[in-house]
């Protein structure tokens, strides 16, 4: 081991310091300022005879974070019947989250963006300008909660404070209310009322209605389908629904309307048993 004792000195002036033995390293005991400093030692024996001064380390101190601040400003949804942006609180059914924001002002070199849920840091976004963006690369999971901020970090590892935090709620599992569609009235020419399923109309302008398995819980709605095709919403009262197709039907076209329950988060009931007809 060393026998010598080491002495720092910081711009050519010896400051106190500890030395570890284990790390060789030198600490100063007492905190530097912001700057560039050289960084020199020697070492002195039990005789009192001191080595030639090292060559010169220079390292510049940094602990002003940056002033450019860092915003989260969406968070995009991809997955399920509900797509786009999440409101801050609101939920979600997509486990693999885009979050994107501002910058106060552009980065300059060095400085890049931090993205945390809650205290953990997750990755760095991907930077344009005064605009970011970043994948959040975890599968979430149903029920799980997240709360992005963004800082701005400098090469020291100064950082901007905090924005407001972007939360929302992971919710994959589907309503257990589920919708049926019961009735298709045809309200033109001399054949008027409900309409078979599988039947015809004359009416090219159709009114459906269904019935649900319980009364909807709030956020929850019903969302009409021709086929695959998404229609509207129907207009709900208690465990009974109605829905005004807006398009105008031509002759021989069919339709194939089913009902789904959705959920705030975009999850949906299974669909019912298709409701048929052909305009003729």
């Amino acid at each position: 081991g060393l026998t010598d004792t080491p002495s720092l000195y910081v711009d050519g002036v010896k400051v106190p310091a500890t030395y570890d033995p284990v790390t060789g390293t030198l600490t100063p005991t007492t905190p530097l300022g912001d700057g560039v400093h050289q960084f020199t030692t020697t070492l002195t024996d039990a005789a009192g005879n001191v080595s030639p001064v090292s060559p010169a380390l220079a390292l510049t101190v940094d602990t002003v974070a940056p002033t450019t601040t860092a915003s989260v400003t969406a968070i995009r949804d991809d997955v399920g019947a509900i797509t786009g942006t999440v409101a801050s609180g609101g939920v979600t059914d997509d486990t693999s989250l885009v979050v994107s924001g501002t910058l106060s002002t552009g980065l300059i070199t060095g400085e890049r963006v931090r993205i945390y849920d809650g205290s953990s840091y997750l990755g760095d976004a991907t930077v344009s300008g005064t605009s970011w963006t970043y994948a959040d690369s975890r599968t979430l999971t149903d029920g799980q909660s997240v709360s992005y901020t963004a800082r701005v970090s400098d090469p020291a590892g100064n950082q901007s404070a905090a924005g407001t935090a972007y939360t929302a709620t992971v919710d994959t599992v589907a309503p257990t209310t589920t919708a049926s569609v019961t009735a298709i009235r045809d309200d033109v020419g001399a054949i008027t009322g409900t309409v078979a399923s599988g039947g015809v109309t004359d009416d090219t302008s159709l009114v459906v209605s269904g019935t649900l398995s319980t009364g909807l819980i709030t956020g929850e709605r019903v969302r009409i389908y021709d086929g695959s095709s998404y229609l509207g919403d129907a207009t709900v009262s208690g465990t009974s629904w109605t829905y005004a197709d807006s398009r105008t039907l031509t002759d021989g076209q069919s339709v194939s309307y089913t009902a789904r329950v959705s959920d705030p988060a975009g999850n949906q009931s299974a669909a019912g048993t298709a409701y048929t007809a052909t305009v003729d």
